[in-house]
């Protein structure tokens, strides 16, 4: 699964270059994230009305248009890929690419149980090409809520590649490449096209490193370099 994830750079010109997007201030409070979490809002890629991409925050945690509580996305803050076309909550999202998002972000945690009985789990944050920013695939959707738009997002995940095995046997769909990415968020996907796109990572291009037990609980610890410490 992907429970947390790291989006550390603030340099807005250098991610709308690198995602095709512009990032205009109103972006700004969704970077620097050391320790993103579901129920926050997060940062998401889309296809906009016009054809373009467009960057928007969205909670973490898909609220569908049928929830009546916002705990609902609790419980969707990842789906399993090789299941969405089954899902009443995903199925008509991956099926459109106004329904796909990308995610930015420059790494993700997993936590292995403690060394002590008793202690603490330990987080480790698994990045891609010695930390460049890269993206986990995600579905979005819109509805009214409360009298105003709620945007919501999930994150895709697949069978963990052989960095990530020993700790968690899922691991989030992460593209790398922009190809992929134009891809994902382009025409319409067949079954077989999502699974093809879907799959575990490229274990070479893959590195892990202990991070702090602060950041397990949310909110803590203030987010900052710190919490990539061991």
């Amino acid at each position: 699964m992907c429970g947390r994830f790291t989006l550390t750079s603030t340099d807005r010109p250098a991610l709308s270059l690198r995602f095709g997007v512009e990032l205009g201030p109103e972006s700004d409070p969704l970077l620097g994230r050391y320790n993103a979490a579901p129920g926050q809002e997060i940062l998401v890629v889309a296809m906009g009305e016009t054809g373009d991409r467009t960057g928007v925050g969205a909670h973490w945690g898909l609220v569908p248009a049928w929830a009546e509580d916002l705990k609902v996305g609790y419980r969707m803050i990842n789906a399993r890929s090789e299941r969405v076309f089954e899902s009443r909550a995903y199925g008509s999202l991956i099926r459109k690419p106004s329904g796909r998002c990308l995610i930015p972000a420059d790494g993700f945690y997993e936590w292995m149980e403690p060394a002590n009985k008793g202690g603490p789990k330990r987080p480790v944050r698994f990045t891609v090409d010695g930390g460049a920013p890269f993206s986990l695939a995600g579905l979005v959707t819109s509805r009214e809520w409360e009298g105003g738009v709620l945007t919501s997002c999930t994150i895709l995940t697949t069978d963990a590649d052989s960095v990530v095995a020993p700790i968690h046997d899922r691991m989030p769909v992460l593209f790398a490449d922009p190809g992929s990415e134009e891809e994902w968020l382009g025409g319409d996907l067949s079954e077989s096209e999502v699974l093809q796109l879907c799959q575990p990572f490229d274990p070479e291009r893959i590195s892990s490193q202990p991070a702090n037990p602060a950041l397990n609980k949310v909110g803590a610890a203030p987010e900052g370099p710190e919490l990539l410490e061991a």
